[in-house]
Order: C-alpha cells, then structure tokens, then sequence
C-alpha cells in the first residue's frame, strides 16, 4: 500500500528556486510506492519576500508577478496546512530548510502539533541546516529525525521500516530522539549511487514555482546539480 509522505517547504516570496532535493525524493518515493503530497509556503508572503522588498527600495530592477499570471494567495497559510494534513493524513512528516527558514519550519510543524502528537507521526528534518546543525535541529520538541548528508537512502529505508512496523533506529545518516529524550546517532552510509538518479518530480511543485525574476523580468528555470559533496 505504502506510506504517506507529506513535505512541508518553508520558504519566502522571491526565493523562487524550485528545491531539487524534495523534486528527487519525491521520485523515489513514488518509484518506492509511496504517496507524496507537498505544502509550499512560498506564495503566503504578504510583503512580496525578499526580492520584492529589494525590489521596493530599488536595489532590484522592479519586476511584475502578473506577467506570468502569478498570485499572492490570499487565504492564510495556517488554514490551508491545516486543513491539507487533516484530508490527506500522512504517516511521516519531512521537513526541509535552509537556515534562514528555520524558524518559519518550526512555525509550519507546530500549527499542526495536534495532529503529529495525536497520531505520534514521526518527523524527518533534513537539508544543509539539518546536516551541519543537527545538534540544534532534533532538540525541538517535534523533531524526532534528523538527516545527516544524504536522504536518499535513509528517507526510503525509513519508510520501509515504518511500513512495516520495525525499529529505525539503526538507519545510516539519521540522528534518532528517543523517548528518554536521548539521542541515537548513526553513522554515515555510503554514497548514494547518483546514476540511479530518476528524474525530478517537478509536477509537486506548481507551475508558478518554476518561474523567477530576474533584472526585471520573469524566467522559467530548473537548477541544476553539476557535483556533490
């Protein structure tokens, strides 16, 4: 039957770049059986985010959203993550963040606190802060993983191990908050063989999520990995 996996993304209006990271996993997930469902902050932003306040001041070329027909949502996040995650359920949660949205993450997993506590939903955190920070991140009270270096294979061998009811504790590259409150800290597996790589799972992310400025105008854009490590 497989897991749901829900990705919440943190992030600004403005930072348009679609995250590869969660566009893979969301691929292999799938390619693993899994159902993915994705919540983007990115468009709740009120103030236009980080390029629109340059793009205010001038320190931008001014740019138009509408030119591509791109909104502002105009109903509040809250609601929308709230109502997402009582329809679609998961059974694991997987955060992603940059430092500079660490803050805005921890905001998104405590609006819906009730429903990780009611149903013990384990919850991932992974990216560059998780990893060079793990100490800080698995200390938040709804954070009991973290992903340290790579997610491929510790996010399907996770689920594998939620679907069928074992232990993860032992699973490479996660840090695992016990109930004692202490820390189980796994080593690092090998690399992930990158030409088993499948292709990005751009469909999650809206169209809108392709699109950003630049000197003042809109280009559809993918990022591209050229190394790793």
């Amino acid at each position: 039957v497989g897991l749901k996996v829900l990705f919440l993304y943190p992030n600004t209006y403005g930072m348009n770049m679609l995250p590869p990271a969660i566009a893979l996993f969301s691929s292999l997930l799938k390619q693993n059986g899994h159902e993915v469902e994705l919540f983007d902050s990115t468009y709740y932003q009120d103030d236009y985010g980080l390029e629109g306040t340059r793009a205010n001041r001038l320190n931008v070329v001014a740019f138009d959203p509408n030119e591509k027909g791109i909104k502002m949502r105009t109903s509040r996040w809250e609601d929308d993550l709230r109502e997402q995650i009582n329809t679609f359920s998961p059974d694991l949660i997987a955060l992603s963040a940059t430092e500079d949205m660490w803050l805005l993450g921890t905001r998104l997993l405590e609006e819906i606190e009730d429903y990780i506590t009611k149903n013990r939903t384990p919850v991932i955190f992974g990216g560059v802060f998780a990893t060079f920070a793990p100490e800080i991140a698995i200390q938040h009270r709804l954070i009991n993983l973290v992903c340290v270096g790579e997610g491929e294979n510790a996010l399907i061998e996770l689920c594998r191990r939620i679907e069928r009811g074992d232990s993860f504790n032992n699973v490479t590259n996660l840090w695992v908050k016990q109930s004692d409150g202490s820390i189980i800290k796994n080593p690092i597996s090998d690399p992930y063989d990158i030409n088993e790589t499948p292709i990005l799972d751009v469909n999650l992310f809206e169209t809108n999520r392709l699109y950003r400025p630049m000197a003042g105008k809109w280009y559809k854009m993918l990022p591209m990995e050229t190394m790793r490590g």
